[in-house]
């Protein structure tokens, strides 16, 4: 009797997760295939740290079929058919039992085309190239957004900018961090400052183009080079629109489907910690439909802590609106995070989380 075939589509942390949460509950059961086209697995949380500095692209990264084997195929997916049928970019076909497609996430430009045609983003590895390409010779640099990768981002500029370099941040409200307390927005505000970044608050980008934005309020500033940082989206158009499903996502209601992204659902700030909770939990469910089980899983909890590493020295530590100021300790604690979990996917063992 062969064993039940599972097809994981894209290396994301949702893909490994389900990838591992599956091999551990059912072990040689079933056989399964991770697809990608890239192939190298990326820790897409550090990425800022690669701002000005690409050789730690590195760092945060390694190769899929040198950790993955025989269970990883190095391919373009054309498209999934509610029949389970995938189809190769070179033709070739799949018809697993099970598929759970693991949609990343995409940049959230609004329905603005001049957003998307004139900013960068930092969502992916293939982004860093170009953008740090532009930041060795901008003079002026903006990055429009909020939340924590928004003053991630503008910390590490700002610490490796050039003298002649200048750095604004646009937020739309009045204060950073405008949902915790107001004095973590204030401590997050004057580390800025004082790095040598301006503060627009209270003010929103209308319109970008190559050289310039212009704000609501009517006031314009120069910008050789500007980052959006104002929000994600689950990628409902898979690696742009390169995957089709057929019409109206009918291969979604397939009961041997699974299909969701790299932002969470069920937490708000831990994004990729969360993704890699809920994608165990799709793990166990195709588990139990393979087995006929239910319910062996635990009910989801809601993360929301948060380690704000602004430089490397200097961090804030939140949860709702409890915060401390904790300098030399929060990078650490997210360099920490960033080792487990690549240690994690590198040696295919699953930690507490």
């Amino acid at each position: 009797m062969r064993n039940t075939s599972i097809v994981i589509v894209w290396a994301s942390f949702a893909w490994l997760s389900a990838y591992l949460a599956l091999r551990k509950r059912l072990g040689d059961q079933v056989d399964i295939t991770l697809i990608d086209q890239r192939d190298k697995f990326t820790y897409t949380p550090s990425l800022h740290e690669t701002l000005m500095c690409d050789k730690q692209l590195d760092a945060i990264q390694f190769d899929l079929q040198e950790v993955y084997q025989q269970d990883f195929l190095h391919a373009t997916i054309s498209s999934i058919k509610k029949d389970k049928v995938i189809t190769l970019s070179n033709g070739s076909t799949l018809t697993p039992d099970y598929i759970i497609i693991a949609t990343w996430s995409r940049t959230n430009y609004f329905g603005k085309q001049d957003f998307e045609q004139y900013t960068y983003s930092v969502r992916h590895p293939e982004d860093i190239s170009p953008l740090n390409t532009t930041l060795k010779t901008a003079k002026h640099i903006a990055v429009i957004g909020w939340w924590v990768t928004w003053v991630e981002l503008a910390s590490i500029i700002a610490s490796r900018k050039h003298p002649d370099q200048h750095i604004t941040l646009i937020h739309s409200r009045d204060r950073t961090f405008h949902t915790f307390h107001e004095q973590v927005g204030k401590r997050t505000q004057d580390r800025l400052t004082k790095h040598g970044c301006d503060l627009i608050l209270w003010d929103r980008a209308s319109e970008i183009t190559a050289d310039k934005i212009i704000l609501q309020s009517g006031q314009k500033l120069i910008s050789n080079c500007t980052i959006l940082s104002s929000g994600i989206k689950i990628n409902d158009e898979p690696y742009n629109g390169s995957v089709t499903f057929e019409t109206d996502y009918d291969a979604l209601e397939s009961e041997y489907i699974y299909c969701a992204g790299d932002v969470a659902i069920h937490g708000l700030y831990t994004t990729a910690h969360n993704a890699m909770v809920e994608w165990r939990h799709v793990g166990h469910l195709v588990a139990d439909h393979i087995q006929w089980l239910s319910n062996t899983y635990k009910p989801l909890s809601n993360r929301k802590e948060v380690a704000i590493a602004l430089w490397t020295h200097d961090g804030i530590i939140t949860n709702n609106e409890r915060w401390r100021y904790i300098p030399f300790v929060t990078g650490l604690i997210k360099k920490f995070v960033e080792k487990r979990v690549m240690l994690e996917f590198k040696n295919k063992i699953m930690l507490p989380i």
